[in-house]
């Protein structure tokens, strides 16, 4: 899978259990906002469950990430070069206090270790 490299960036907004907006900085002082998957796991969808238990759980996900991730916390992300179906960046994030947030994802939500 390899590594791009890390970067400093702030989450914009939690879209569900396994995808963030960040905001990143970019030249001239400008700012991009871009979608990122959370690399190496794999939420259940809120919209799209097939049972109620999934959409449940989907929606657990999407609240611990939430909670672990509210906007504009700075972040450092670290890059794969690959990218998801969706164009997405895939990528970690590291919180300030150095909590792996993909880790953290696994060991205590309903998501499930992808390889995407």
């Amino acid at each position: 899978c390899g590594r791009l490299g890390d970067l400093k960036a702030q989450i914009s907004r939690v879209i569900d259990g396994d995808t963030v907006v960040l905001y990143i900085p970019w030249t001239n002082g400008k700012v991009l906002e871009w979608p990122m998957r959370l690399s190496g796991i794999d939420c259940p969808e809120i919209r799209r469950g097939p049972t109620t238990r999934s959409i449940t759980q989907g929606l657990e996900c999407l609240t611990m990430l939430s909670e672990l991730c509210p906007p504009g916390l700075p972040i450092t992300v670290i890059l794969s070069p690959a990218r998801d179906s969706f164009g997405r960046l895939l990528g970690m994030l590291l919180k300030e206090d150095g909590t792996l947030v993909n880790t953290y994802m696994l060991q205590h939500g309903p998501g499930v270790v992808s390889r995407e």
